[in-house]
């Protein structure tokens, strides 16, 4: 159940004002205050998230020893190129590893840049899949899945596109996603009680002499004999 269902519509709507106030305010998203209900799926735990940005971390770290060691292995290259200058024979083969080399290298970086680039783009689906709120966890997995198969751009963290495929996804696909319930109305408060004279009464506003409409006849005398 979410906590929407349990407010009056007036508290909701402040709740919701102090959210969206505090959000609109705070640049950093990780600090944005959001209900989730985890029924449906929509919850990431902090340590998955903290999970993923280790991963992401270790292979940029990789990456940069990757990067320092090519630089030494070129650099140890260019040095053995200079020093074989006057032998033709030497140089030819240390200019053939240099060719060979600067292309592996090449081919490295273009990889890992992809791959980088590749993850980076699944994390972005993921956090902007934690903000919408679907029936289920597998609802939310099969959403997920499809939006990384557009392979949208990413604008800083901004997915280009992403609004257009949600729309389409909520049409083709309608029973992914929560509707979220009109609030309640408030209760109408019963009509306070009346009092109504009985009739009979000799002016309206007073009591009757009989308000209950009792008619005695009199009281017939004991029989002593």
């Amino acid at each position: 159940m979410e906590l929407k269902a349990l407010l009056d519509a007036e508290t909701w709507a402040k709740v919701e004002t102090a959210i969206n106030t505090h959000n609109a305010a705070e640049q950093d998203k990780s600090k944005h205050i959001r209900f989730v209900d985890l029924s449906e799926g929509n919850y990431i735990s902090k340590e998955k998230h903290a999970s993923e940005i280790d991963t992401y971390k270790g292979q940029m770290t990789d990456l940069n020893k990757q990067i320092k060691q090519r630089d030494t292995d070129l650099a140890d290259l260019n040095t053995k190129l200079t020093a074989a200058q006057a032998d033709a024979g030497k140089l030819q083969e240390l200019q053939t590893q240099l060719s060979s080399m600067t292309s592996k290298y090449e081919n490295e970086a273009k990889e890992h840049a992809e791959k980088l680039a590749a993850q980076a783009y699944e994390f972005a689906v993921k956090q902007h899949a934690g903000g919408l709120k679907f029936t289920s966890g597998a609802a939310r997995k099969q959403y997920i899945a499809e939006a990384i198969a557009q392979k949208f751009k990413l604008d800083g963290e901004s997915i280009m596109g992403i609004s257009d495929f949600d729309t389409k996804y909520r049409t083709d696909d309608p029973g992914a996603f929560v509707v979220d319930k009109p609030a309640d109305p408030q209760p109408q408060q019963p009509p306070a009680p009346q009092i109504v004279a009985p009739t009979g009464s000799s002016q309206a506003g007073k009591p009757a002499d009989n308000p209950f409409s009792f008619h005695f006849t009199g009281v017939r005398p004991a029989n002593n004999g």
